[in-house]
């Protein structure tokens, strides 16, 4: 059983930036998990207006919103996501259409594992 911690110690931290976390939850105390909880709802109808905007084409929409999503993303600890969302804003800044459109299909995705691995690490509770 320690090796399935370890190995999910193992994958938050690559999704995540656990001393920051610790540190925006050391500084706002239980709000913290407002703010996680926000996070979590808004990321959500940004990934799908992410989406949206990349079936349009909508090359300077996707850059606003993945502009904003890194920011979030970063300020929140999720570490590969702020990675990605700056990936696809580089791209479509450039309207680099075919880098945009191999970047755009991890976002769910990544989006998902890293809520779940802020659940799994106990930085977001008591979702609804």
């Amino acid at each position: 059983m320690q090796h399935f911690f370890s190995h999910l110690f193992a994958v938050s931290e690559e999704l995540l930036n656990i001393d920051a976390l610790d540190d925006l939850r050391s500084v706002l105390g239980d709000e913290f998990f407002d703010l996680a909880q926000m996070f979590a709802r808004q990321l959500q109808v940004e990934v799908k207006a992410l989406l949206q905007c990349h079936e349009r084409g909508d090359m300077p929409q996707l850059k606003r919103l993945a502009h904003s999503l890194k920011g979030a993303s970063a300020n929140m600890g999720a570490l590969a996501l702020a990675q990605l969302a700056n990936a696809i804003e580089r791209a479509a800044l450039a309207e680099d259409k075919a880098t945009v459109d191999s970047l755009m299909p991890q976002l769910t995705a990544l989006a998902d594992q890293s809520l779940e691995a802020m659940r799994s690490a106990g930085y977001l509770v008591n979702e609804g």
